[in-house]
């Protein structure tokens, strides 16, 4: 392959490439003169919003130490702080009860749904952390065998589409609803 470059052609080649590269520079620019304006547009917004809120609050404190309720409204706020602290340590104990207890039964799948364990990943040569269930139909769902099964893997990430089974009208209810083998 021939260079592109040679003693003939290195100042037209120079000069086009940097007519390209001042191009690009320009663009670059521009895209963040954009970004900068709408940034600070925004940023201004918000500033003025806490502004705002900043006065109303100050307009609120002057209104009960004028009607000398400030002592009165720190206390029920303090006291509400308190109720709201306590009530959210009392669900995390809630949740960390349930979680040992989800420990302490080997940690069997959450489902509303009973099901047969078809596989369980830790019995394999490479254990993992999978299990293949059979959902049973609740009462009054007929499952047509002959349809295709319909297969759900969870993410494992908690975001998925409601897959997990934990509700009628997750995707679970809904395949076994539509007569489908899950």
């Amino acid at each position: 392959m021939t260079s592109t470059y040679s003693l003939d052609n290195i100042p037209r080649r120079l000069a086009e490439d940097g007519e390209r590269d001042a191009s690009r520079y320009q663009n670059l620019m521009l895209a963040f003169s954009r970004r900068v304006e709408r940034m600070s547009r925004e940023h201004g917004k918000r500033l003025q919003q806490l502004w705002a809120d900043a006065s109303d609050a100050e307009r609120r404190i002057a209104e009960s130490v004028n009607a000398d309720r400030l002592g009165k409204d720190a206390i029920a706020y303090a006291t509400d702080a308190a109720q709201r602290m306590v009530l959210t340590l009392d669900i995390l104990r809630e949740r960390a009860e349930q979680d040992a207890a989800h420990d302490a039964a080997g940690t069997p799948p959450v489902l509303v749904y009973d099901y047969e364990t078809i596989l369980d990943g830790k019995s394999m040569p490479r254990p993992c952390n999978k299990i293949l269930l059979k959902i049973l139909p609740p009462k009054g769902v007929e499952v047509d065998e002959r349809k295709r099964p319909y297969m759900i893997v969870d993410p494992r990430a908690g975001n998925g589409a409601g897959i997990g089974g934990f509700k009628p009208d997750s995707q679970v209810g809904v395949a076994l609803h539509n007569g489908h083998p899950v």
